[in-house]
């Protein structure tokens, strides 16, 4: 067995359009009945193997067909297919999740050619789907030799050709007990369904244009609102640039305030670093010094030696106005040295976190009226 794995498509397999998306969620089954109002029930007059002539339409089921005096007679409007012997076809099913037409189209391709005893240049095969009750979708797959196809057609050519309608244009139909045929694709099908295509495009575009003049109908007078509310727009824009220099004055305003609170926000949070040096130098004992000393907000760091680390936490988290005494590693006692090396992190409490507010808020007080006068005085 030679087969060829088909080669995704670059097309689909990028960025897909919104149609694309749009029809990939619409045909979540695989017959659709909107699409089967929009889709023309095309005559197809069918070939049987034992020679005997049928009529077959979408949804229908085949019936036998008049016999035609000539091949001159044949309707350009109808179409002609062969049904091709069941001991030249090879056929599987597949049971698939619910997916779209495309998708079900794909597996069945795939399993096709992964299963096709045939080269991959002469394989021909085509599928079918029916939705079963359950939820699934049930796929019929049918496998034959494209040269063995071509053959059979070229023996019925005088059956089949006509002077409005060659042999060429013929479709090769597998038949079984349903009504809806299989049909093999590569061959003449390509003619009805380019028919069915621009006949849906044609139901849909009056379609459209009818639903156009009735939104349209609908529509004018929300537009005819539209527009008062766009010339009411513009009334107040032109009474807004009129008004845009007290407006101005109005945002400085506003402005200096906001840095006024902002300044009272950052005097009321600050910390005092001669009040804090005074609090740690009475809270430290003695024995203990430090090496460096941070502070952030309300949040110190102390890096220093002391006899006994443990013993300064505990004094530390005794001592008023101070909180969350933790040590963030651990204390170490150098080779030959009489004192710890520690690192302690301690958080000061609101008590301590106030200053003295006389100057910054005379300071705070003073640039408030200064803008406010500034402001007043701007013509």
């Amino acid at each position: 067995m030679s087969a060829t794995l088909p080669q995704p498509d670059a097309v689909r397999a990028g960025h897909k359009s919104f149609w694309a998306r749009f029809g990939g969620r619409a045909s979540r089954k695989y017959r659709l009945q909107w699409l089967d109002r929009l889709t023309p029930a095309l005559p197809v007059r069918v070939l049987l193997v034992d020679g005997s002539e049928a009529l077959w339409r979408q949804g229908e089921i085949m019936k036998p067909a008049a016999p035609l005096a000539n091949a001159s007679t044949v309707s350009i409007a109808e179409f002609r297919a062969v049904e091709y012997p069941e001991d030249r076809l090879l056929r599987r099913q597949l049971i698939l999740p619910d997916m779209s037409i495309a998708e079900a189209a794909d597996a069945a391709e795939l399993d096709a050619v992964t299963s096709s005893p045939f080269r991959s240049g002469d394989l021909a095969w085509g599928h079918r789907c029916l939705p079963l009750a359950s939820g699934k979708l049930q796929v019929d797959i049918v496998i034959a030799s494209r040269k063995q196809i071509q053959q059979y057609l070229a023996r019925l050519e005088g059956q089949l050709a006509g002077p409005k309608q060659p042999a060429a244009w013929a479709e090769v139909w597998a038949l079984s007990s349903s009504a809806e045929p299989i049909v093999i694709q590569g061959f003449g099908e390509g003619r009805r369904v380019h028919r069915q295509k621009r006949h849906r495009w044609l139901l849909g575009s009056l379609f459209a244009l009818t639903w156009g003049l009735l939104m349209g109908i609908t529509v004018t007078p929300t537009a005819q609102l539209r527009l008062q509310a766009i010339q009411a727009v513009e009334s107040f824009d032109t009474v807004h640039q009129r008004t845009a220099a007290l407006a101005l004055k109005r945002q400085s305003i506003y402005q200096a305030e906001a840095q006024i609170k902002a300044m009272n926000e950052v005097r009321t949070q600050s910390v005092h670093a001669v009040e804090v040096m005074g609090l740690l130098t009475r809270a430290l004992p003695d024995d203990s010094s430090l090496l460096n000393l941070q502070i952030q907000g309300s949040k110190i760091r102390l890096t220093g030696q002391t006899t006994n680390t443990a013993d300064l936490m505990q004094k530390l988290s005794a001592y008023p106005g101070l909180r969350d005494v933790k040590a963030p590693s651990a204390a170490t006692r150098p080779l030959g040295a009489n004192k710890e090396s520690f690192t302690i992190e301690l958080e000061l409490t609101q008590d301590n976190l106030r200053q003295p507010q006389s100057s910054l808020g005379v300071l705070s007080s003073r640039r408030s009226e200064s803008v406010m006068q500034q402001n007043a005085s701007t013509p």
